[in-house]
């Protein structure tokens, strides 16, 4: 590349560059189309079941509380000591 021109690097450099920008704004309306799809689908859902269940009839859910085993003491060990010799 001994005679190439100034300019031919810049503009492969800039080639290069616009490439990379639209296919990320490209795999960024991509991303963002799924979700529209996805919360659409959600809310064509939760009207679904809205509509087969009276306002009436639904009750309060109550969970569960979360059991936690008591925490136990770690035995208490004696510092041990090793009587071996460096060397």
């Amino acid at each position: 590349m001994l005679y190439v021109s100034l300019e031919e690097p810049r503009s492969a450099t800039e080639r290069q560059l616009h490439e990379t920008v639209t296919a990320q704004a490209w795999a960024r309306e991509h991303r963002w189309a799924q979700v529209r799809a996805r919360q659409e689908a959600a809310a064509k859902s939760h009207a679904e079941a809205a509509a087969g269940q009276p306002a009436a009839q639904s009750a309060p859910i109550v969970l569960p509380t979360s059991r936690l085993a008591p925490a136990v003491a770690p035995e208490v060990q004696a510092d041990v000591v090793d009587q071996a010799p460096l060397q």
